[in-house]
């Protein structure tokens, strides 16, 4: 194994976290988490393992959030991510309320 200084790892090539990882998802069954720690110690690749690992009835977004500097850009961002997910679900909803009319 040879180490990597300064660039990112692939999701397969991130060990030893899989218990974290399961923790993680535990707790954000209910409320938020915040990773925090100095630079280099694999937050981001935590994250994009997360989110390349997806369990299936989960929908992850993973954006570097560097330029965003307001919260009206935050939630552009955000809604742009889950437009083509939502409009999806809402056709899903349409459809099914044609079988059963209210």
């Amino acid at each position: 194994m040879r180490s990597n200084p300064g660039g990112q790892l692939a999701p397969a090539d991130v060990l030893g976290r899989d218990k974290l990882i399961e923790r993680l998802w535990r707790v954000l069954e209910g409320r938020s988490v915040i990773l925090s720690a100095e630079r280099r110690m694999g937050k981001t690749c935590l994250v994009k393992k997360m989110t390349a690992e997806l369990p299936k009835e989960k929908l992850a977004v993973y954006h570097d959030l560097e330029q965003v500097h307001t919260t009206l850009e935050f939630a552009e961002l955000l809604f742009r991510d889950v437009e083509e997910y939502l409009a999806h679900f809402i056709e899903v909803l349409k459809k099914s309320a044609s079988f059963y009319p209210i």
